[in-house]
């Protein structure tokens, strides 16, 4: 591997990563809902999801649904990277 060829690998690698830390799913909150089966505790975080009638879980979605949006619409079209 020649030394230009390593500086566009490495060069590459640093703006994939800078643009995913743009692109992240937005952080989902956690509300701890415990339940007991017998001598058995369960700890579930994201329980509130289940309730899709809950405008905030309405708002979370949406959220989600837009950060593959962001990330597909800021990545250059494959077209671009095709073998000539």
């Amino acid at each position: 591997m020649t030394r230009s060829h390593l500086f566009a690998l490495v060069l590459g690698a640093a703006a994939l990563h800078a643009q995913a830390a743009d692109t992240q799913a937005p952080p989902t909150k956690r509300l701890p809902v415990v339940d007991h089966y017998g001598d058995l505790t369960v700890t579930d975080p994201y329980r509130w999801l289940e309730n899709g009638s809950d405008p905030k879980v309405h708002q979370w979605s949406l959220a989600q649904d837009n950060a593959p949006a962001r990330t597909s619409t800021s990545c250059p079209p494959a077209s671009r990277y095709s073998p000539a």
